[in-house]
């Protein structure tokens, strides 16, 4: 199997979270998985420049702007099989950028407050849940609105 190579960005504009060191934290975790190769950036800029180095980008990013560079070739990579994770307020992130909202189909709208909630593993055949059991999370739910088209399976 080959090693997937990982482009993280950990952001904030300071409103609301204090991601100093994450990227780096995030990029150093995922590499010692084995199966991973993690870089960390903090700066939107590298999104305008060739990302070919990379097989997917991860955010875990809060409020920002992309210009239009940095935007479409985010689109292009994702268009072009790139893989896009995104974390937590991600779904808040660039809030004027239609096309990374079209990525996920959806755009945050609130949150709970912090709260335990039990994730119910439903499918322990499926190989990203194989050897997981239900555990208790403390952490605030996001609600999301869609944006374009809407989801089937919801």
């Amino acid at each position: 199997m080959s090693i997937l190579k990982l482009l993280v960005f950990a952001r904030t504009e300071g409103i609301h979270h204090g991601y100093a060191g994450q990227e780096k934290f995030i990029a150093d975790m995922l590499s010692q998985s084995g199966g991973i190769s993690a870089d960390f950036e903090r700066n939107y800029q590298t999104l305008a420049n060739s990302l070919d180095d990379y097989d997917a980008l991860l955010f875990y990013t809060d409020i920002g702007e992309l210009t239009s560079a940095q935007e479409d070739n985010l689109l292009n990579f994702i268009k072009q099989g790139g893989g896009s994770f995104e974390l937590h307020t991600a779904a808040a992130s660039f809030r004027k950028s239609e096309g990374y909202h079209d990525i996920l189909n959806a755009f945050f709208n609130d949150h709970s407050k912090y709260m335990d909630f039990t994730v119910n593993i439903i499918d322990h055949e499926d190989p990203i849940t194989q050897g997981l059991e239900d555990f208790v999370v403390t952490d605030e739910l996001y609600y999301l609105k869609w944006v374009g088209q809407q989801l089937q399976d919801v």
